[in-house]
């Protein structure tokens, strides 16, 4: 993790690719998906399937969870296919000088 403002933060934008997802892990532990949607947007979601709970990770415009095959979007986390029975959660992220922070 970086540091920003006195806290910890997630990534830089400049390391989420325009379109795309990375899995990081905040200060508690938690694995997060931030994405970048479009340029300069940043959203972040849970990285843990809502089918069984794996772990979910980036695959270009998506998120594929390796236990059952779910797919989601990259962009907000909904489903594209699979068992999944909804969308990854959201996570409240903020860009401050160039970081995304938890909050």
């Amino acid at each position: 993790m970086l540091r920003g403002a006195g806290v910890a933060a997630l990534a830089k934008v400049d390391a989420i690719p325009v379109g795309r997802a990375i899995l990081v892990t905040d200060a508690a532990g938690k694995r997060l998906i931030l994405s970048q949607p479009t340029a300069g947007t940043v959203v972040a979601m849970t990285a843990i399937c809502t089918h069984l709970g794996c772990t979910v990770a980036p695959a270009g415009a998506q998120v594929v969870c390796p236990c059952h095959g779910s797919v989601y979007k990259s962009a907000d986390g909904s489903n594209v296919s699979g068992r999944a029975p909804k969308p990854l959660a959201a996570v409240t992220v903020h860009v401050v000088n160039g970081e995304v922070l938890a909050g």
